[in-house]
């Protein structure tokens, strides 16, 4: 079956069968004539349509407009005959598939002619002859039907794992059809089968709309009921909100199949369909359906995930204006992907990116409701202590069953990479790690959409390497051996608080940073730490109390460098390919001088600076070493006080 969108105020979905005569030869009898037609069908709720706004960029509507769904030549229907005298004598049931062909729109109806089939139905002399039919054919046997002389139950199964295709999916969109007491003594006569739906249908359409205009893959759609069960909650009770499971469709002394909530069975609150790689290009569209158990529904209590390879959106459907999804009825949903939903990363997970997963857990810092939109197929999770665990380099957490009991559920890699990606920052305030461990970028790859971190212990980490993180903003930590930040275009504040353990930090390529201080308390570690600026395109000042060494590469933005206590613990000073710099201090007069012999290396530095640039050294009683390549502009000037004479004393040094 197909959707068809039509622009008119009513909708039904209507399905004509044959009106051709099927001659049949086995037997003595008449051929039997079917006219099937549906007057219910899958109608859209009323009401203007709504965004539903959320943080996540999710949007969805209702629509108001009415549609069709149109029999498509090969659908097929499976239809009983049952054939019985009085009092349900002689009783006997045949049935037969038959194909439709011949489809014709009719306004809001579809039309359709059945094909003629081998050894179809047919009357029999003497009998009352009721005729029952479900779409599709392959969703009931005559093993799951009864009988009787004035009905028929049909139990069927919606299962709570669908199909993302569209076609495939529309073996769920299930309608029964019901015509009785056709007999010899009334005349046979057309046989008309009115199909109704038998479920509700949430029609899904999800827009690829990234600024980036790249494609994007579906993965899975969910729609779980947000229900919590009591531990020991009766089966009556759960019964409303299933939305799969298995129930009856009966019919008693008339037409028309009826379905009864009370027998609701086996459910799950929970109705996915998963998708084949699909890849969905910038500005087109894609649909899914979604059939759940025809019963009403709160729209507040439905929550909806759509999840690509790189993203996980989720929202409840409370503001799409609808109160009450009812049975029987199809509603349509658009999701628009925007590009920051388009975020999660496909590398391995790491032993240490697992452990920092858990331990955000443990403390909470990943919270309940995220972790419930990313395990769409629960009700209820508990991060925390006590609730989660990292067991054999493996997490797992307490769920809420359907049932109303809580059980240990292992998360998946994929789970843990959804997780992960909605980490925007890392706080964590004790080292969790083992001495001499090594944070690597594959480490924290993962956390794709970090913008914050802040490590108040890395005692025992010799190796910190955060380079490639395109969305960090912001770095604070205390300990460390050495430390890498590369390639973080948007990396503006580092605050280094306690640097004890620290023996290299290298900045490259983070063109944000306009300038890095180290001063107070943090400095005072830094004494044997070695600095490296490579590549930094807006960097333009830098200042340290006390450091190891300074080297600075190709920031064509620098203007100034200070080092205010160097004493006897800064080593060397390189500076390289600066063309802008104008103005460097190392110590401070009388008070803070150098004391070793410092060596100051300035390559191709402040040709195109404006001013007078100059570079003042205050030492003690170790002259510095000046050496200038390509440097003629800037003036380098050495100061050592003259206690004798209670002065400063200068000199300009060239080598």
């Amino acid at each position: 079956m197909r959707i068809r969108h039509l622009l008119m105020a009513g909708l039904a979905i209507f399905a004509f069968s044959s009106c051709q005569k099927l001659f049949l030869h086995e037997r003595a009898g008449e051929s039997i004539m079917f006219d099937a037609s549906v007057d219910h069908g899958y109608e859209t709720a009323e009401g203007p349509s709504e965004d539903i706004e959320t943080k996540t960029e999710y949007s969805g509507y209702v629509r108001n407009n009415k549609e069709r769904i149109d029999w498509v030549n090969g659908d097929q229907v499976r239809i009983f005959l049952h054939t019985h005298g009085n009092n349900n004598s002689n009783s006997a049931v045949s049935y037969k598939d038959y194909y439709t062909v011949n489809i014709t729109p009719d306004g809001v109806k579809s039309k359709a002619k059945v094909a003629a089939v081998t050894s179809p139905l047919q009357w029999v002399n003497g009998r009352t002859h009721d005729f029952y039919s479900l779409y599709p054919a392959d969703a009931i046997s005559q093993s799951n039907t009864t009988f009787n002389g004035s009905g028929a139950k049909f139990t069927i199964t919606l299962p709570d794992e669908q199909y993302g295709d569209m076609a495939t999916n529309m073996r769920y969109a299930y309608m029964a059809a019901a015509s009785k007491g056709y007999s010899s003594s009334t005349g046979k006569g057309t046989v008309e089968l009115d199909y109704y739906p038998m479920v509700t249908t949430f029609f899904i359409t999800i827009t690829n709309n990234c600024s980036s205009r790249l494609p994007i893959d579906l993965r899975k759609i969910g729609l779980k009921h947000m229900h919590k069960f009591n531990n020991g909650e009766s089966e009556a009770n759960k019964r409303p909100y299933y939305l799969s499971g298995t129930y009856d469709l009966a019919t008693n002394g008339g037409n028309t199949f009826s379905y009864n909530a009370s027998n609701f069975r086996n459910g799950s609150t929970y109705v996915g369909a998963e998708f084949e790689p699909n890849s969905l290009a910038y500005g087109e569209s894609v649909s899914c359906v979604l059939f759940t158990l025809p019963q009403n529904f709160n729209a507040r209590d439905l929550k909806l995930t759509v999840r690509t390879t790189k993203s996980c959106v989720a929202n409840t459907l409370a503001n799409s204006r609808v109160n009450t999804f009812q049975a029987g009825k199809k509603y349509n949903l658009n999701i628009t992907l925007n590009e920051k939903d388009i975020l999660v990363s496909d590398v391995e997970i790491t032993a240490n990116s697992t452990q920092l997963v858990a331990k955000m857990l443990l403390e909470k810092l990943i919270n309940f409701e995220t972790i419930q939109s990313v395990l769409d197929d629960v009700t209820g999770v508990y991060p925390g202590s006590g609730t989660c665990e990292i067991v054999d380099g493996r997490i797992r957490v307490l769920v809420d069953n359907d049932d109303g009991t809580r059980t240990w559920r292992w998360l998946t890699d994929d789970e843990i990479r959804y997780l992960a990606a909605t980490v925007k920052t890392i706080d964590l305030h004790e080292s969790y790690f083992t001495q001499q461990t090594v944070l690597t970028v594959e480490d924290f790859s993962i956390f794709c959409n970090l913008e914050k971190i802040s490590f108040l212990e890395l005692n025992n980490v010799t190796e910190l390497d955060l380079s490639g993180m395109e969305k960090l903003t912001d770095i604070q930590f205390h300990h460390g051996g050495q430390i890498r930040i590369e390639d973080c275009p948007n990396l503006r504040n580092v605050t280094l608080a306690d640097l004890q353990g620290a023996t290299l930090v290298r900045f490259k390529n983070c063109p944000a940073m306009t300038s890095y201080t180290l001063t107070g308390n943090g400095s005072e570690q830094a004494q044997h730490t070695n600095f490296e600026f490579i590549d930094m395109p807006g960097l333009q000042h830098i200042e340290f109390e006390r450091v190891g060494s300074v080297t600075v590469q190709n920031c064509p933005e620098l203007l100034t460098l200070k080092v205010n206590t160097p004493s006897n613990t800064t080593q060397f000073i390189s500076i390289t390919d600066a063309p802008k710099f104008r103005t460097g201090t190392i110590g401070r007069q009388r008070d803070y001088p150098c004391e070793n012999r410092l060596p100051v290396t300035l390559t191709n530095v402040s040709n195109n600076a404006s001013g007078n640039p100059r570079f003042d050294i205050y030492y003690r009683n170790n002259h510095p070493t000046i050496t200038k390549n390509n440097s003629n502009r800037i003036s380098v000037v050495s100061h050592h006080w003259d206690y004798g004479r209670n002065r400063d004393v200068t000199d300009t040094n060239l080598q």
